[in-house]
């Protein structure tokens, strides 16, 4: 179900050509923010450099926590508005509060 739901998500928003792939825990075999699930995807792209990527999510505690444990860049993304008002003990990178501020985030047309 978590993995149809976030394809959709996806789709949805446009961004699926730009992106190398979408990850899924249920996919993957370990949970968000253990660094296994990172990793994991990682050996999947042949490239352990973390820096090189950017997590996209909406959870602190999960997505934002999980980038933060494996020094990856992020954004906060919440595709309705409601984006947390306290982010005190997170490394929020960038914050997106819609589709299109994602787009422009990431220089997307």
């Amino acid at each position: 179900m978590i993995a149809f739901t976030v394809s959709g998500r996806v789709k949805a928003s446009g961004i699926g050509q730009y992106v190398d792939g979408v990850f899924i825990s249920e996919e993957i075999g370990a949970q968000k923010p253990d660094p296994k699930f990172f990793w994991a995807i990682f050996d999947k792209l042949e490239d352990h450099d973390a820096s090189g990527y950017l997590m996209i999510g909406d959870r602190l505690s999960s997505d934002i926590k999980g980038a933060n444990n494996v020094g990856m860049d992020n954004v906060l993304f919440a595709y309705d508005g409601n984006l947390p008002e306290d982010t005190e003990g997170f490394d929020v990178t960038y914050v997106a509060g819609s589709f299109m501020q994602l787009q422009n985030l990431l220089g997307f047309p």
